[in-house]
């Protein structure tokens, strides 16, 4: 199997806690390291977002992490100007406070290979916040049909047909055909781009 170089685009805000984690989970995923790269759009964080990337970038060099400006701080700004950015031709929506399984790279490949799809992922598993009853009962809600209703990427126990996805990967070759995410809309861009 052709393995293609996949970018994985980043939207990121003040995510000094979590950037890391996502990074090293990046760089330890099955799929080739060399044939990965990170472009973050970051928003201009104030916190140490930029010098948690900074470390990995040091510690890390076989992964290659970019790091772009995102002056709107609105997620279709940074989605947009991240694909710009791109060299790859997949393309992987990871934020910065998510953490993929170690195989998720390679599985959305396979399976965009194997033509099951135009655009793949996996189901979003919310994990709460910390330990409190409020943050378990939203992440139980945010992964229930009876919280979500029919938003299968949250809760579906098997591979199935959906109407949109959190965490997807699609050849940026549809960008031509579909256009870049709609920067008036400030929330539910990618229902509006995975609709088109």
């Amino acid at each position: 199997m052709i393995r293609p170089l996949v970018s994985i685009i980043t939207p990121c805000y003040r995510e000094e806690k979590t950037i890391g984690r996502l990074l090293e989970a990046v760089r330890a995923q099955t799929y080739p390291v060399e044939m990965m790269e990170v472009v973050v759009a970051d928003g201009i964080s104030d916190d140490g977002t930029l010098r948690e990337i900074e470390l990995f970038r040091r510690s890390r060099p076989e992964l290659c992490v970019r790091v772009l400006e995102n002056p709107d701080r609105i997620i279709p700004s940074a989605l947009n100007r991240a694909i710009a950015a791109s060299h790859g031709e997949i393309l992987l929506r990871l934020d910065g406070h998510s953490l993929p399984s170690s195989e998720y790279v390679a599985t959305c490949v396979e399976l965009l290979q194997r033509g099951k799809g135009d655009m793949v992922g996996g189901v979003w598993r919310i994990q709460p916040g910390d330990g409190s009853w409020q943050a378990s009962a939203i992440a139980a809600a945010a992964s229930h049909p009876f919280g979500v209703g029919d938003a299968y990427y949250r809760w579906a126990s098997s591979a199935r047909e959906v109407d949109t996805l959190a965490f997807w990967a699609f050849r940026k070759a549809w960008i031509d055909r579909v256009g870049l995410f709609d920067e008036t809309l400030h929330s539910n861009e990618d229902y509006d781009f995975n609709s088109r």
